[in-house]
């Protein structure tokens, strides 16, 4: 996770923007209509909170974070993600509620089946 992170807000794309959204490859249930409510709510706090994807205040994925803790980001090693940075960081954290996708992923085989893929 820590590589992936790194690797995505130190291209020249991303120290360019406000932001970047991380989004997890295992969350088939995000859709559009939920990337562009975190990417609003991103706009409406000017660039300046962590935004997450919530479900009944629990918090999920994706996470829109903001370019001032991509150098804190560089710190990371390992099978980390962002979560003690952003607890750390003092920014706001803006809860978006997207329902149960935040919090849905799929880890088995059994589960990707279950949300409608196939193997």
């Amino acid at each position: 996770m820590a590589s992936s992170l790194i690797a995505g807000t130190t291209t020249p794309v991303a120290q360019s923007a406000d932001g970047v959204l991380v989004m997890l490859a295992d969350m088939p249930t995000i859709s559009t209509v939920h990337l562009n409510a975190l990417v609003d709510a991103f706009a409406a706090c000017d660039g300046q909170s962590v935004v997450v994807a919530a479900h009944r205040g629990v918090r999920g994925n994706p996470v829109v974070i903001p370019r001032l803790l991509f150098g804190d980001l560089l710190s990371l090693e390992g099978d980390v993600g962002a979560r003690n940075i952003i607890r750390r960081s003092g920014l706001p954290i803006v809860e978006v509620e997207i329902g149960t996708a935040a919090l849905h992923d799929v880890d088995t085989t059994e589960a990707v089946i279950a949300a409608g893929g196939s193997i």
